[in-house]
């Protein structure tokens, strides 16, 4: 609604509509902040939207614009690299604490690959919400068959995992956290190199230029083709159904 409504009054029709970097860092620092404390993301994303809208009425009723004529490059150039940094340490983050979820089995014996198990079993010492949880569900713990169910039905039951395969968070894949670092770093490397192609001596002008100007697009349209072919299970985006 809002893409329509700018639509309208911008002035002219071809007006194109999309987030930049310094928008998508906001949204996910007000995301984040609202889950931490409970808050209603859209109601205060309302509210900010509402404010930012008096603040523009505000600035143009006092032509506080003609004031963009004392801001340097230097005012852009640490704004751009302060996102810069934002995005390059976000993403480094998330793939630091795949290492948590999918750890590396050190000091492995090829020898002993046949004993390295990671099975469900009942908690030994139960807590009080576990007790609750069971209760409120009629579930009878002695009738549980333990051994045989699935990760998420062990986490549903509040059920405990033992084995020398076992992570933090249950069983996993260890390939799962290098094959990340092969997709982080390869996207990396090859949308540089492909950035770069506009100068090189392969293929006429149009086809650099071309390369050049999709290089991001390629490299992502490659990279998640060749995640999707070899089938490991890397972490995806989790695309929610509705709405909300």
């Amino acid at each position: 609604m809002t893409g329509i409504a700018y639509s309208l009054f911008a002035g002219q029709p071809l007006t194109i509509l999309g987030s930049t970097g310094p928008v998508l860092v906001f949204e996910k620092i007000l995301f984040k902040f609202c889950k931490e404390y409970g808050l209603s993301y859209l109601s205060l994303r309302t509210c900010i939207g509402l404010w930012t809208a008096f603040f523009c009425l505000l600035l143009v009723a006092t032509d506080a614009s003609s004031l963009v004529c004392y801001i340097t490059r230097f005012t852009e150039e640490a704004f751009a690299a302060l996102i810069c940094i934002i995005f390059i340490y976000e993403a480094l983050e998330k793939l630091i604490h795949l290492g948590v979820h999918y750890p590396v089995n050190k000091h492995n014996d090829l020898q002993k690959l046949t004993q390295y198990w990671c099975s469900c079993v009942e908690p030994r010492d139960p807590s009080n919400e576990t007790l609750l949880y069971w209760e409120e569900r009629n579930i009878t713990v002695s009738q549980v068959n333990w051994t045989t169910l699935e990760v998420k039905e062990c986490e549903m039951l509040h059920g405990q995992f033992e084995g020398p395969a076992c992570g933090h968070h249950g069983p996993y894949i260890p390939d799962v956290l290098f094959w990340c670092v092969v997709l982080f770093f390869t996207t990396v490397f090859m949308s540089a190199f492909l950035k770069e192609f506009k100068t090189s001596r392969y293929f006429p002008t149009k086809v650099r230029s071309v390369i050049s100007d999709f290089a991001v697009f390629i490299t992502i349209l490659t990279m998640v083709l060749v995640d999707y072919a070899l089938g490991i299970p890397s972490p995806k985006l989790q695309v929610p159904s509705k709405f909300k």
